[in-house]
């Protein structure tokens, strides 16, 4: 029997140790993004890939694009569990740059069935880098077609665009419909209704789509080397014009909508164009399918060439995305059929028959399946703009120089600074920026087992102090319990002296290492010292992250100290329907602070908002206006569009919660004895001497604990900022809490996040021990004032 259970004991190892034979099924993750059609298509084309490779299956993962799912890939490669095949556009340079990426060139050459001459060569050139290619190409999108409304032409008597048309600084009447401006004119027919009643000449998806083609079909670049960026050339003539145009068009010429009216009246440009409100509305090919659906008959539409410039060039800003295999594949042959199949004819086929994006294989891109006789009529005009697009700028680390370029060109969107004022503002920072990134200080590498050690030493130190102290208090006779309780006493705190120091002392230990490091959490950590604390002394949106949080505290905290007092003192007098006041005060609470802030979002709209409507019925307008704090198209306050008011907002908002504060008050209120209100009866005291003489002393040990409670509160607060405006404009709404999570999970700077913590520690601990030395106004009944 021993025998047997030996042999059974062997052949289990041998099976388990034994690689997977080839008639075992393989199973490959593939993560993607994308609309419903688009998924519909990936599927399809996963299930005909099972159906060729019948020993592989393919699990597909969708995740929403932006941040999250940069920031999933990007853990999961840290953590070793990277799908096996993924997509990627513009996240393409952060991906290879942590080394998450296969080289495929070796899978090309022994593949003669890919032909990479077959692909669109600029595609080609994004995802190679010095003789290595990291993806195969998918689709690329011209951000350049201008979707026109022909009945919008024809009303307004002007011919539709073509390739003869182009732009200029300023109208060229001279030009007649050949000149941009001079049609958008034309087109546009002002209500006193608001934007929804209004036709626009024209508009872009977004500001920024049109200024790049602006700078591209000038002759000019936002940086020195797409590739390799060195120098940023914003304060080149011809994209400070660039800049400008933008924003004359909607200032100056009145042809676009201002990014304020479109917040105000909920409504995007492609919903105007949509609902015939934009003549001529300039974007990518993916909005095809949608306008299709929602334009119906209603009226006719097609595309034409972004105009050329004023030399006479063309050039569009483009997107792009491809498929590459990670480097933490199992399966790499496996996962290259796949991918190959997605980014070849089969996959690229079905992706062209939805419409959404133009295939990266020209010969795709140039068949039925894509020009494919529908609106619009001149389809063919995505193959010929390829010739003219310009990328963007790829740079692993680019989301932080937009980060400091972004919140000043959102003041030149909205209005509020000059293109020569928000690029002097932001330049020599975001220059400084590209140089360090460029050029990385030298670190030595971090030793780990030195800095565990190092924190077993600082735990160590801890645990010392707290068993001294403990020592103390027995040989001082404090403590007389016997042996026998103090030892249960001990196995009845073990679980949560475990547990903080796995889940709280362990986690700030680990932070506080970090601190002195540089680390990304996927390559190997440096230690940097001082470096980073240095470094914040000269980050200006830690300055503003540090300042805006302040300003938050020092007005949140007293409105929300003496309007949970008020409250508390309204709803402790016996009135009738007491406990529902104090539920309906309450619920806000403990309501989520996204739904809150969702909620908040649409009563400080600035068009439809409830918080105007009450402005405009009180005939306050005016002294907004007298204040400088209204719109100066509209004349409406757009209260978190604007630079001025957006923390005022804010700080207003805070007082949603005060339900929290109410129920703590309305405890020590009814913790008070009747017995000194009596007494004061029988002296004669009003109500405000009893107050003032007799509530207000004996509140004081709550007043003091909401106090602290509040400041530390507001020191963390974030949601707010983060939903609803995400720290704009113009870092006016960045809370510090904000920024750190955007150097931790965007910018995966986890050093520098880590000194952030530990400031913000410092900072709440400083302001918490003054509070406690500053005390001695509050009152505890018997005993000493503190």
């Amino acid at each position: 029997m021993r025998r047997l259970f030996y042999l059974c004991a062997v052949l289990a190892f041998l099976a388990w140790t034994q690689p997977a034979s080839a008639g075992k099924e393989i199973t490959l993750r593939f993560r993607y993004w994308g609309d419903f059609k688009e998924i519909q298509a990936l599927q399809d084309t996963i299930k005909a890939f099972e159906k060729e490779y019948p020993g592989v299956k393919v699990r597909g993962e969708r995740v929403p694009p932006g941040d999250e799912y940069t920031q999933k890939l990007l853990i999961e490669q840290a953590a070793g569990l990277t799908p096996d095949v993924i997509f990627c556009g513009q996240q393409f340079a952060k991906f290879s740059e942590k080394g998450m990426l296969r080289d495929l060139m070796p899978f090309v050459k022994a593949d003669p069935s890919v032909i990479l001459a077959e692909y669109y060569p600029q595609l080609v050139r994004l995802f190679t880098s010095n003789g290595k290619l990291y993806a195969l190409p998918r689709d690329i999108a011209p951000i350049g077609l201008v979707y026109y409304n022909k009945s919008l032409f024809d009303a307004a008597g002007v011919p539709y665009p073509d390739e003869t048309w182009s732009w200029d600084y300023a109208p060229r009447p001279e030009l007649g419909h050949r000149d941009f401006l001079t049609a958008a004119l034309r087109l546009t027919r002002h209500s006193t209704r608001g934007v929804q009643k209004t036709v626009y000449g024209y508009s872009g998806a977004w500001p920024s789509n049109t200024m790049n083609n602006f700078v591209f079909s000038s002759g000019a670049e936002f940086v020195d080397d797409v590739f390799k960026p060195t120098k940023l050339k914003y304060d080149d003539p011809r994209v400070l014009n660039a800049i400008r145009l933008t924003q004359d068009l909607c200032y100056k010429y009145k042809v676009s909508p201002t990014s304020t009216e479109l917040q105000a009246s909920g409504v995007s440009t492609h919903d105007l164009f949509a609902q015939g409100r934009i003549a001529m509305y300039m974007t990518g090919i993916w909005e095809v399918p949608r306008f299709r659906e929602e334009i119906g008959e209603r009226f006719d539409w097609d595309i034409a060439p972004w105009p050329k410039g004023p030399t006479g060039l063309r050039g569009v800003a483009t997107g792009w995305s491809g498929y590459a295999m990670t480097t933490a594949s199992r399966h790499p042959q496996e996962a290259w059929n796949l991918l190959k199949y997605l980014a070849g004819k089969p996959g690229l086929s079905r992706l062209a028959q939805t419409g959404l994006a133009q295939p990266a294989l020209s010969k795709v891109a140039d068949s039925p399946l894509w020009l494919d006789g529908q609106r619009p009529k001149n389809r063919k005009l995505t193959i010929e703009e390829v010739e003219y697009v310009h990328n963007d700028v790829i740079h692993a680390n680019w989301a932080q120089i937009e980060g400091i370029i972004n919140p000043k060109l959102e003041l030149v969107w909205n209005g509020s600074a000059t293109p020569e004022k928000a690029v002097r503002a932001f330049l020599p920072q975001a220059q400084a920026k590209l140089d360090e990134l460029n050029n990385p200080p030298r670190h030595p590498r971090l030793n780990w087992l030195v800095g565990l050690a190092g924190m077993l030493a600082i735990a160590a130190c801890l645990v010392g102090w707290v068993w001294a102290g403990a020592r103390a208090d027995r040989e001082s006779g404090r403590v007389t319990s016997s042996k026998a309780e103090q030892r249960a006493g001990r196995l009845f705190v073990l679980p949560w002296v475990v547990g903080v120091s796995v889940f709280l002392l362990g986690p700030m230990l680990v932070s506080l290492l970090l601190a002195f490091s540089s680390w990304d959490i996927i390559s190997q950590a440096q230690w940097v010292g001082l470096g980073n604390f240095r470094e914040m002394m000269k980050d200006e949106r830690f300055l503003a992250s540090l300042r805006v949080t302040g300003i938050y505290t020092l007005f949140s905290v007293p409105l929300g100290v003496i309007g949970s007092l008020c409250l508390a003192l309204l709803l402790n007098a016996k009135i009738r329907g007491q406990a529902v006041f104090r539920t309906l005060y309450y619920i806000p609470a403990v309501a989520s602070a996204v739904a809150a802030s969702l909620i908040w979002m649409r009563l400080l709209n600035p068009e439809s908002g409830l918080v105007n409507y009450i402005v405009d019925a009180a005939r306050l307008t005016p002294v907004f206006d007298a204040m400088g704090l209204t719109d100066p198209v509209k004349g409406y306050v757009n209260w978190l569009g604007s630079e001025k008011t957006a923390l005022a907002s804010l700080i207003v908002m805070s007082l949603w919660g005060i339900g929290g504060g109410m129920i703590i008050y309305l405890a020590g209120l009814q913790g008070i004895p009747q017995t000194y209100y009596d007494a004061a009866d029988v002296d004669g005291a009003s109500p405000w001497h009893k107050f003032r003489h007799v509530t207000l002393p004996l509140l004081t040990p709550t007043i003091f604990f909401t106090l602290v409670m509040g400041v530390i509160g507001s020191f963390q607060v974030f949601t707010q900022g983060f939903v609803m405006t995400n720290g704009g404009p113009n870092n006016a709404t960045l809370f510090y809490v904000l920024y750190l999570y955007q150097n931790a999970f965007q910018y995966l700077k986890m050093g520098y996040a880590s000194a952030l913590a530990w400031v913000l520690f410092l900072i709440i601990l400083a302001f918490t021990l003054l509070q406690l030395r500053l005390s001695g106004w509050v009152h505890y009944e018997g005993g000493e004032a503190k």
